[in-house]
């Protein structure tokens, strides 16, 4: 499944049926209702299959103690993982080539209430080693009222459904983040 075969639920004109005050209202048809359950599970089953591609190593929950805005609170993630892949490679990381390099796949829950992210990793050992030493240290330092918790990922398709019990509509879509090796490699490739 390529996200080009995903297309979104466009409500076209339905029958038009009277109701009690003898007003016409709209009304969606069987096949229209299918139609939009069926691009949403589609979709869904889109970011299974993306989540099962990159083969994580690691389950993160990022919270943030407070709301904030999903593009602050991806910058903050990416700011732990750049700070993993430093410990880990030293400073010029960002010149590795995608085998050495952290590939990541998180989803927002609690948008309103309690935001944090669900993440999936896929990292190597020596990541790891970084991880381990300094992640929460970071963490602390860039969201003070934050937490981290890491897991080892044992069920695979259990944490993927937990990661994106959430992403149900399409305007989920914004709030899936996505921190890849490098422009030129896919999550294929590792």
């Amino acid at each position: 499944m390529k996200w080009g075969d995903i297309k979104p639920f466009v409500n076209y004109r339905s029958d038009r049926k009277p109701n009690r005050k003898g007003r016409t209202q709209r009304t969606q048809t069987r096949s229209q209702i299918g139609q939009h359950l069926t691009g949403q599970a589609r979709l869904r089953e889109a970011y299974i299959q993306l989540s099962r591609n990159l083969q994580p190593t690691l389950f993160v929950t990022f919270s943030f103690g407070y709301r904030i805005n999903h593009i602050t609170a991806e910058g903050n993630i990416s700011k732990l993982l750049n700070a993993v892949q430093r410990e880990a490679y030293g400073r010029n990381w960002y010149k590795l080539g995608a085998p050495d390099r952290i590939a990541a796949l998180g989803f927002l829950e609690h948008r309103d209430s309690n935001p944090h992210y669900h993440v999936l990793i896929a990292l190597n050992a020596k990541h790891e080693a970084a991880m381990n030493k300094i992640a929460v240290r970071v963490w602390g330092e860039h969201v003070r009222r934050g937490q981290i918790h890491v897991e080892i990922t044992r069920s695979l398709d259990a944490v993927i459904n937990y990661c994106i019990k959430e992403q149900i509509g399409f305007r989920a879509f914004e709030e899936v983040f996505a921190y890849s090796p490098g422009s030129n490699s896919s999550f294929g490739n590792r």
